[in-house]
């Protein structure tokens, strides 16, 4: 199990290139991608959907999702913990499938009218 977090959210396909030669693992070696979905804005939403989506059709691979809210989670609880529960989670979860967006938040694209 490797996890993939992303600090400068900027150049996602950068970041997932370089995350595979830093691990040493190729691509095609990915038998699925589970989803965390926790507080991403409109745009971050859209932009790991359409990647995963691609991938996992492109990789003819299954995708999986968890939401926070299905994830048991105290002050207590550690990293290592919660990734535990949502690889648990999500294993259960991976099909071959195309995921749709759920937002969490109201998009922020457009001006307000007065």
């Amino acid at each position: 199990m490797t996890i993939l977090t992303f600090k400068e959210k900027s150049d996602l396909l950068k970041n997932i290139a370089n995350f595979f030669k830093k691990i040493k693992i190729e691509a095609k070696k990915i038998k699925g991608i589970i989803l965390f979905l926790d507080s991403l804005t409109f745009s971050e939403t859209r932009k790991v959907l359409t990647i995963s989506n691609v991938w996992g059709k492109f990789m003819d691979i299954p995708l999986g999702i968890v939401k926070k809210d299905e994830i048991e989670i105290s002050a207590q609880t550690s990293l290592k913990d919660i990734i535990l529960k949502i690889f648990e989670k999500g294993k259960k979860r991976l099909k071959k499938r195309i995921i749709l967006p759920e937002y969490y938040k109201e998009p922020n694209i457009t001006f307000k009218k007065s």
